[in-house]
């Protein structure tokens, strides 16, 4: 009986995704600063629990929360599933791929799990000057560029649904 539930053990751990091999951390001294080939090629920025930008509309906020690997990669399949209907501009899924991303987590007031995904296009290597404001800022800035490059979404990781941010916000007044 041991064995067996030995075995039925072994198979379940093995059996589990192991997200720290499909999550790469470029920055070895920043584990915020995460790369995940399989669905971008640049980087990625996940804020810490406690940064709330205050240029955000999130009137749900309750508290910030630190995200895990695999909510992370949860959030990034459902944003390749969702992608033909959820974007602000009609593109192949291919087109996130060169996007940067920056996650922000949150627990909302009825205890759902949050996160704000921003997504940016640069058409060129961003200056150093640029990476160093994208990792302690959430960008959202209404200018034309932004308009044209950036996608915002509001990934609701307990119920599996997500909306672009412009949505949320309209729901929200």
């Amino acid at each position: 009986m041991t064995r067996c539930f030995l075995i039925i053990l072994l198979n379940l751990i093995f059996a589990l995704p192991n997200y720290s091999q499909i999550i790469k951390y470029p920055n070895k001294s920043d584990s915020t600063i995460i790369s995940i080939p399989e669905y971008y090629k640049n980087s990625g920025k996940v804020f810490s629990s406690d940064y709330c930008p205050k240029q955000l509309y999130l009137n749900d906020y309750v508290k910030g929360y630190k995200l895990a690997e695999d909510e992370i990669i949860k959030a990034e399949i459902l944003l390749q599933e969702n992608y033909p209907n959820q974007s602000k501009r009609t593109k192949n899924r291919n087109h996130w791929k060169k996007h940067w991303r920056q996650y922000l987590a949150f627990i909302n007031d009825h205890n759902e799990k949050i996160i704000f995904l921003h997504l940016e296009k640069y058409n060129h290597k961003p200056s150093e000057t640029s990476i160093e404001w994208w990792s302690t800022e959430v960008s959202i800035v209404n200018e034309e560029w932004y308009e044209h490059n950036t996608d915002d979404f509001i990934i609701n990781l307990t119920t599996n649904n997500i909306v672009p941010y412009s949505k949320y916000i309209e729901g929200k007044k």
